[in-house]
């Protein structure tokens, strides 16, 4: 388990510098590097704090909400109890556009007629949008997610990341700073490798067994299911 201060000094070799203070780079540079190393960690692994938040419930008829201040990346969301699955804006354009022959039914608060449930981010505006849009008020909105990592500034503050990856902010912060002398690019090249390989051993670790990392689109049992395709089966139909 590495701290903020070995953090540091694994910086320091790895730029070829005499010590954690001022060098070629000021401190409060290589620090604020660091940490965006373990942000940046954080994001290609998927790993870190994760945070159930139950605060929100739903409003009649709104379709958007606003994400929890700490979001990072999502993980699971349910919304009264359903699992929702994550699409993009294409997607849901098309649902609310009547597009697909069943567009009315999310326009229309049927949700017992409707076979899935979604929902988009908007990490620019940072909410995210139900679909089908929410007939009732009061209902339970509940985030599986992965906040924002604590900001290292104490020399014993430790890294919200997994102990297996505590190596690789050094690495990162040196590819980045050393990209920033053209005499070192050499050296940012070779760290750029050293670190993505690092985070590829690292995902393949933490993730093999892994089955509920958030994706666009996950298997769908109805696709295997012995029974005829409908109209409301838009995910099979539609693509």
């Amino acid at each position: 388990m590495s701290s903020f201060l070995q953090l540091q000094q694994e910086l320091a070799e790895v730029l070829g510098e005499n010590g954690t203070g001022n060098g070629f780079w000021s401190q409060s540079i290589k620090q604020r590097f660091l940490n965006l190393g373990v942000l940046d960690v954080m994001i290609r692994t998927r790993s870190g704090p994760l945070v159930t938040d139950t605060s929100l419930t739903t409003t009649v008829a709104l379709q958007t909400y606003t994400l929890p201040s700490n979001f990072l990346a999502p993980r699971q969301l349910y919304v009264d109890g359903e699992r929702h699955r994550r699409i993009d804006l294409e997607r849901e354009l098309e649902l609310l556009g009547g597009d697909l022959d069943d567009a009315t039914l999310f326009k229309s608060f049927k949700t017992s007629d409707i076979p899935k449930r979604f929902y988009r981010l908007d990490l620019t505006a940072n909410t995210f949008s139900l679909l089908p849009i929410p007939a009732k008020t009061g209902l339970a909105i509940k985030w599986f997610y992965l906040k924002v990592p604590t900001t290292l500034s104490a020399d014993a503050d430790i890294p919200n990341i997994p102990v297996i990856t505590h190596h690789l902010p050094a690495l990162w912060a040196g590819w980045k700073l050393a990209y920033r002398d053209k005499d070192q690019a050499a050296r940012g090249a070779q760290l750029r490798d050293e670190y993505l390989e690092g985070v590829r051993m690292a995902n393949e670790f933490l993730n093999a067994a892994l089955d509920d990392v958030e994706s666009e689109w996950d298997l769908d049992k109805k696709f295997f299911a012995d029974e005829p395709l409908t109209s409301t089966n838009f995910d099979i139909v539609g693509g």
